[in-house]
């Protein structure tokens, strides 16, 4: 026997779960019943009575009353995978090529020793057939557990069907479905696109188009027994189980395109037209008929469903008419050249896939998966005083005033966990920062009414953050605060000014305020940095900037500031020369503060004096009270020349006759110039006037 529950294993945390296009016909809402089955519930059979489930992690299989009630729950060795009933018994194939034969009491009769992965199992009258997925061999058993036949059939063999006179197997490892004889040879094969399950409605043969790896399904596909193909239909994503029962087609997807509230089971006519279907949980995949009800095994939250088969009707829900982007019908083609593994990173997410306004090619991987890099979603302050203890005067902090509540969120915690989901001043607000583009950037975390949740989704585009919410899945540029993918696609949140000051300068200005402490139960090595090696003007880019005429390093530090449509980029190299720079934007007058000695986050701040300056920025309105002020640096501070008093980094008067005053602060990002380069790629440059 062959070592094979490493595979398994892995096979069953990796889902061959895929996302596409859903029926033309919107699929209605029906009653649908749930009961609790074992762990990762698999297949189904019916012995007249009860409804029995094979449960795969839990190594048993269920016996279930047809009012859902559980009566028996039996051993049925080691992960079994398929079940069928033989007008007596049961016969379960289990996932290390052993073959159980069950009596309806649940006792075991005989055990047969095959081989292989057994993931399929039909009975046609006389004999038992099983198939092995791993190896591509079909075994024919007689009903006292004698080996009758055994063929090779193909590649990875998905399912078992007898149409009353041949046994057909779907291989969807090499795209083909096989018509065999009684002895389980080849008699016909017919090309098909990658089949998954079999179904046949007394006339003609049905398969699932499942997908396979990068290019996940979303059809069905109607053969005759000759191999003749007579159609392909839509249904939703992913289809897992195919039944002909009740007259109709019955096609189980474990993902709707059209409605992430809920997988669906599919209704089809003989002809392949859409009658509707059911909401049926949120990994519909093995189908059954009692001859009242139709059942579903969902393995996603271990239960077994059970529908009213009868008289469906067919009453199409509003569609979503508030998409502010088209649903892309061949996005699976985009997910096979981008960094989304559909066969391994779709699983996780109800996120609509189908909705994205940005190529997928542009995503990658960053490495750690969907909140690896742990949010901070119940943030504790301590005050300044407290704080000083442990930060550094020269290092960085985000600061955050909102209607009098003003924050400090230390860079060294939000470098490992890049988002806080936080309220403040009773906003609710999520607090970002992306070390790979050093942009540090705060969002109104409500939209319409609703207060989202974010976290961060493991994937990046141009290098920067992208997260999701919670409570659509829906994924989030940080850079532009836009949902590039799933249900709120195109939607904004509103951007919320902030900066990057020295510890000092908000201990000083806000002896008052609160400041972000350590993160209780998280094991980070705050004030050390894994970023080390690009924190380098001179360093290699992860991503080298486009060239739009601007002779700039890719690892520049610049301000941008984006005034309507015009954006300008402000170079640290230049700043700490000019210190202060006063600028008019598209008829906005604004100044640009520049303090050369805060430390940079991307350092092991830990070391004390010997991490390197990067310095810091600040952006404001020009205008105080109707005037406008016109500001230089002189004798090592910054004054108006109007009034000649002096101001600091966070834009508050600490000198002269404007003591008090605070200027206005403009919407700013402080980041590497490759990052900026790529989401503004028209940008202009800062050069000094002679």
């Amino acid at each position: 026997m062959k070592p094979l529950l490493p595979i398994l294993l892995l096979a069953v945390l990796t889902f061959s779960f895929a996302m596409a296009c859903s029926p033309d016909e919107p699929l209605s809402p029906a009653n649908v019943e749930s009961f609790p089955a074992g762990n990762f519930p698999r297949a189904l059979a019916f012995d007249g009575h009860h409804v029995w489930v094979v449960n795969l992690t839990s190594n048993s299989v269920s016996k279930i009353t047809r009012e859902g009630q559980t009566v028996g729950e039996y051993p049925a060795g080691t992960l079994p995978q398929s079940i069928v009933f033989d007008g007596e018994n049961l016969w379960v194939g289990t996932s290390i090529g052993e073959v159980i034969k069950l009596s309806t009491e649940g006792e075991t009769l005989l055990r047969v020793e095959l081989e292989g992965i057994l993931n399929s199992a039909e009975f046609d009258g006389c004999s038992i057939w099983v198939a092995d997925t791993l190896d591509g061999a079909i075994t024919k058993i007689g009903l006292t557990g004698q080996i009758e036949a055994t063929s090779q059939v193909g590649v990875k063999p998905s399912d078992l069907l007898y149409d009353g006179s041949h046994i057909w197997v779907a291989n969807g490892g090499d795209d083909t479905i096989l018509k065999l004889d009684e002895n389980g040879q080849v008699l016909l094969t017919v090309n098909a696109e990658q089949p998954g399950a079999l179904a046949f409605d007394g006339k003609n043969l049905w398969t699932t188009n499942t997908g396979f790896l990068y290019y996940p399904g979303s059809t069905v596909t109607k053969f005759d027994t000759n191999g003749q193909r007579l159609g392909v239909y839509l249904v939703g994503s992913s289809p897992g189980g195919i039944l002909y029962a009740d007259g109709v087609i019955w096609v189980a997807s474990e993902l709707n395109g059209f409605n992430i509230t809920g997988s669906t089971i599919t209704k089809l006519s003989p002809d392949g037209e859409n009658l509707g279907g059911y909401h049926a949980g949120s990994g519909p995949q093995s189908l059954l008929y009692d001859g009242d009800h139709l059942w579903a095994v969902d393995r996603v939250t271990a239960t077994v469903s059970r529908m009213n088969a009868d008289g469906l009707p067919h009453v199409p829900p509003q569609e979503q008419t508030n998409l502010a982007v088209e649903r892309d019908p061949a996005y699976p083609r985009g997910l096979s050249g981008s960094g989304i593994n559909p066969n391994h990173d779709i699983h996780p997410w109800l996120t609509d896939f189908s909705i994205h306004s940005v190529p997928y090619e542009e995503i990658s991987p960053g490495g750690p998966g969907r909140d690896e890099i742990t949010p901070i979603d119940n943030p504790s302050f301590v005050s300044p005083t407290e704080a000083d203890q442990s930060l550094h005067d020269a290092e960085p902090v985000l600061l955050l005033d909102l209607n009098s509540d003003p924050r400090a969120y230390p860079l060294r915690f939000l470098l490992w966990h890049e988002i806080v989901n936080d309220v403040v001043g009773g906003v609710p607000v999520v607090v970002t920062y992306c070390p790979l583009c050093n942009s540090a950037i705060v969002l109104n975390r409500t939209l319409d009414g609703t207060v989202y949740d974010f976290g961060t989704t493991g994937y990046l585009r141009y290098l920067d953050l992208i997260m999701w919410d919670r409570q659509t899945e829906s994924w989030w540029q940080q850079f532009t605060g836009e949902a590039i993918i799933g249900e709120l696609t195109g939607r904004r949140l509103e951007f919320i000014p902030t900066g990057i000051v020295p510890w000092a300068q908000f201990r000083e200005s806000h002896p008052d305020g609160k400041v972000l402490s350590l993160v209780a139960g998280y094991a980070r090595p705050y004030g050390q940095s894994p970023y080390q090696d690009i924190d380098s003007i001179t360093a290699t880019s992860p991503r080298e900037a486009s060239s739009n005429g601007a002779n700039l390093p890719s690892m520049e530090r610049v301000v941008g500031v984006t005034i309507e449509d015009t954006a300008v980029a402000f170079d640290y190299a230049t700043l700490t020369h000019e210190r202060v720079v006063n600028r008019t934007i598209n008829g906005t007058d604004l100044v640009i503060f520049y303090e050369p000695k805060t430390l940079s986050p991307l350092q092991n701040l830990n070391s004390g004096g010997g991490v390197r300056a990067v310095g810091a920025t600040g952006v404001f309105s020009s205008h105080v009270n109707g005037q406008k002020l016109t500001f230089k640096f002189d004798n090592g501070a910054i004054v108006d020349e109007e009034t000649g008093s002096h101001w600091n980094l966070l834009g508050h008067a600490a000198q002269g006759p404007l003591t008090g005053q605070k200027l206005t602060p403009i919407l700013h990002t402080d980041l590497f110039w490759f990052a900026w380069l790529a989401f503004n790629p028209t940008t202009h440059v800062y050069t000094p006037t002679p």
